[in-house]
């Protein structure tokens, strides 16, 4: 079921925006009495603020972005900073699915050796570290090190030129 457009209006009049923090706190008004002056959100298991209003849950920086620009985003809202709970509007910007994991920092839990774009060449004894990445659509190998550390350091040096929505 989809959630209802919500006016920037309305969401002016239930929150107010910390612009130092990026943090939504709750208005207390005479339409809504049972709600008290705090800090709204918890964390949820993806790293996002997480705000139920009117019974639906919101990510905060969907609400935070259509509480300045009039609307919720047509795409996906990407973190510059890569910190999934700073909301602060200058740390937001609308972007499409390829831009946001260009942006990506850290592995993910499938990967064995803790650091993005590395993966252990199987194929070779010692096994050294092999460092990917993808651009253009294509597939490209780095090279072989001896250290995750420095394969990193390739994957990281070869993300700033490849990937146009990198921001590490």
């Amino acid at each position: 079921m989809e959630k209802p457009q919500i006016s920037a209006a309305y969401l002016k009049s239930r929150f107010s925006y910390e612009e130092l923090t990026g943090t939504l706190t709750w208005i207390a008004s005479p339409d809504h009495p049972y709600v008290r002056v705090r800090p709204c959100g918890c964390i949820d298991g993806y790293g996002y603020v997480s705000i139920t209003l009117d019974g639906s849950a919101y990510a905060a920086h969907r609400l935070i972005w259509a509480m300045f620009h009039g609307g919720f985003p047509n795409g996906i809202l990407d973190h510059i900073n890569g910190n999934k709970s700073d909301n602060r509007i200058e740390n937001l910007r609308e972007s499409d699915h390829q831009k946001n994991s260009q942006n990506q920092r850290k592995a993910t839990k499938r990967n064995l050796t803790g650091f993005l774009g590395v993966s252990v060449d199987r194929s070779c004894i010692p096994r050294p570290y092999v460092a990917r990445i993808k651009a253009g659509g294509k597939n490209i190998r780095l090279g072989q090190f001896q250290t995750p550390e420095q394969a990193h350091e390739a994957y990281v040096k070869a993300k700033r030129e490849l990937h146009a929505g990198c921001t590490i």
